[in-house]
């Protein structure tokens, strides 16, 4: 395979190339139209890996196409060029505070004492649990 920087009718003879084009628009019926170096445009396929759900592909993303001589089909985007490598949030996020942690939602609340305390405030408290839900404490009040 050849890897040409090009446009659609400027394909060689009986050979398969790449180009680069971002992405122009998707239309509402979720149609994706790529725009070529010089300005010609094309709708485009999406090549998406088995398994995998239809990517995201904002107008003005940059993509590799896959341009197929003497197909009648559109071109295909085979990728998205990003700058960066999408990281992996961390398996465990810890937040620190020296004598009370507080998250706040309008009226509901969370707060965790440095002496062990936990209180949970709020207009209506669920707890739910697929498996053992299990309450337990030297004393337990309810109500």
């Amino acid at each position: 395979m050849r890897v040409l920087p090009t446009v659609p009718g400027s394909l060689p003879p009986g050979g398969v190339s790449l180009a680069t084009a971002t992405v122009d628009r998707i239309d509402e019926d979720g149609t994706v139209h790529v725009a070529f170096p010089g300005g010609a445009t094309s709708p485009a396929r999406v090549a998406v890996p088995l398994g995998a759900a239809a990517p995201a592909l904002p107008a003005g993303t940059a993509v590799v196409v896959l341009l197929e001589p003497g197909c009648e089909q559109p071109p295909v985007i085979v990728s998205a060029i990003v700058a960066r490598v999408p990281v992996a949030p961390p398996p465990v996020v810890e937040l620190a505070a020296s004598q009370t942690l507080s998250l706040r939602c309008g009226e509901a609340s969370v707060e965790l004492h440095a002496d062990g305390r936990i209180e949970l405030h709020g207009e209506r408290i669920d707890a739910e649990a697929e498996g053992i839900h299990r309450i337990k404490g030297a004393q337990v009040r309810i109500n």
